[in-house]
């Protein structure tokens, strides 16, 4: 896809041939042609997909009608276009992808599915959301949280205001902000469902009849030991790169983090760590040294104890991957899905989901969407990863 594609001839010819064409179905032939263009990785497709766009954005811009339906595939191909981003081959695809993905979000903005701001106070409102969603932390309260779909909403609500960005801002990086925020409200919204949390306490811990619920309810002792064993594998100078990393993922803004595809910080984030976060970094750094067995086991922190055993959990997982350059290598082998990765589809049966609104570990499966294991905080994080290996 090394192709331009931004000066694509849109006026080719209809392959069904001048029928008119629903606007959904528009939406729905180039979501087909972007998922044949990434998994085959066709400059043809791509290019067809985006002629499809730019006749859909003449559509849309000549109506004022809702689009809901329109808008719903619209954010189903932007998920899949900005996943393709990160995994990108080359900066040239990147760039072509990124086009495509700006191009995605603007159409979504076109669908009208949310009313601009009224008026000066309420545009306000969405930037100090927005600004709230961007500062979150891990780490953080939670008393004023801003959900995904919330500040999905406030970032479309923004964008369809007039004069409600600056002429400098970049669609790029709202599409992508957009796209994640969606992505996740509808990932974890499958996984409650799955879950029936509305029937259980919010603080509940669940586990299913797995090795790991056996030897919490009949051996605490042993299942400590086991834990223990698990930090232990990050006992390494890689391990303890890889524990810094983990730990300032749970400390520093999402804003600043954004989604990586390895376990080690961006550089652009780790300079921006050094110079807007030192305390922190300094942290980190120094949790780091004394080694994840020992955070595991005597460190007060909970952040640096999950973090420790979350550190343990990916360095046994490159063992059995046989990938020795942490740099390059799928964090955790894709098991592991949280707010700071971006990760491929993967083979593993069962899967780890932290839910960052409560705090919450769930171990899930596919085929049915089944919840395995549940708990919140430290202890959750201790019996879903028992009930994972």
């Amino acid at each position: 896809m090394a192709q331009s594609v931004a000066s694509t001839d849109v006026s080719e010819p209809n392959e069904e041939g001048h029928a008119e064409q629903t606007v959904l179905s528009l939406a729905m032939r180039a979501l087909q042609n972007l998922k044949v263009a990434i998994e085959s990785d066709s400059v043809r497709a791509h290019k067809r997909a985006v002629a499809k766009l730019c006749q859909l954005k003449l559509r849309l811009q000549a109506s004022d009608e809702l689009s809901k339906d329109v808008a719903q595939v619209l954010v189903s191909a932007g998920a899949m276009v900005g996943r393709a981003v990160t995994f990108a081959k080359n900066e040239d695809d990147a760039a072509d992808l990124g086009i495509t993905m700006s191009l995605l979000f603007g159409l979504v903005v076109l669908c009208k599915t949310c009313p601009p701001a009224r008026d000066e106070e309420e545009l306000d409102g969405l930037k100090a959301t927005l600004a709230a969603y961007d500062a979150f932390t891990i780490d953080g309260p939670r008393e004023n949280y801003i959900p995904h779909h919330v500040a999905a909403g406030a970032l479309l609500r923004l964008w369809s205001t007039p004069g409600g960005v600056v002429p400098t801002a970049i669609a790029r990086h709202a599409a992508q902000r957009f796209f994640r925020a969606t992505s996740a409200a509808m990932f974890l919204n499958k996984i409650l469902e799955a879950a029936d949390d509305d029937e259980e306490e919010d603080d509940a811990m669940f586990c299913s009849l797995s090795v790991g619920a056996v030897l919490q309810e009949a051996n605490p002792e042993m299942q400590e030991k086991r834990l223990q064993g698990i930090a232990d594998g990050a006992d390494s100078e890689v391990g303890q790169q890889v524990l810094r990393d983990l730990i300032l993922s749970f400390l520093l803004p999402r804003e600043l983090l954004g989604a990586r595809k390895t376990l080690l910080l961006t550089r652009e984030a780790s300079k921006r760590a050094g110079v807007e976060h030192g305390m922190l970094l300094s942290q980190a750094h120094d949790a780091a040294m004394r080694g994840a067995p020992w955070s595991f086991s005597d460190d007060e922190n909970e952040v640096h104890k999950s973090c420790a055993l979350l550190a343990g959990l990916a360095m046994l997982q490159l063992a059995k991957m046989k990938e020795a350059d942490v740099r390059v290598a799928t964090p955790f082998d894709g098991m592991l899905q949280i707010g700071f990765f971006e990760l491929q589809p993967c083979a593993h049966k069962k899967r780890l989901v932290y839910d960052e609104e409560g705090n919450t570990w769930r171990v899930y499966s596919h085929e049915p969407l089944t919840v395995h294991a549940r708990g919140v905080g430290l202890e959750g994080l201790k019996a879903c990863v028992l009930d994972l290996i």
